[in-house]
C-alpha cells in the first residue's frame, strides 16, 4: 500500500508540531482529514487516537459545531399545484423520506 518511507516521530514536542500543522494551520478540516494527511508522511503509535484528541479539545471546532438537538428531526414535503396542505389528496401518496 505505501512505497514511501514514512518519518518516525519520537517526541510529544514533535507530535504537537505536526498536530498544529495538519489540523489547526489546515482551517480545522476535521479528523479524518488530518489523520489521512499526517499518515502519508509520519508515523507514530496511536497517530489516531492523537488526532482524535486534539480535534476533540478543539475550541475552534467546538465553536463551529452545531448543538444536538434534543428533539427528533421533523420531516414534511411541499406539494406544488395544492391550495390547501390540510386538504386529504387520496390520489397523491406520500413516502417517507428519512
Amino acid at each position: 500500500y505505501r512505497s514511501r518511507l514514512l518519518r518516525v516521530v519520537r517526541s510529544e514536542k514533535e507530535v504537537r508540531e505536526i498536530l498544529t500543522r495538519y489540523h489547526d494551520n489546515n482551517n480545522h478540516a476535521g479528523r479524518e482529514r488530518a489523520v489521512r494527511e499526517i499518515m502519508m508522511m509520519y508515523y507514530w503509535f496511536g497517530v489516531t487516537e492523537a488526532v482524535k484528541n486534539w480535534v476533540k479539545s478543539c475550541s475552534v471546532c467546538h465553536e463551529r459545531t452545531l448543538p444536538h438537538s434534543s428533539q427528533q428531526s421533523v420531516f414534511f414535503c411541499l406539494v406544488y399545484g395544492c391550495d390547501s396542505s390540510s386538504y386529504a389528496f387520496p390520489e397523491l401518496s406520500f413516502h417517507r423520506f428519512p
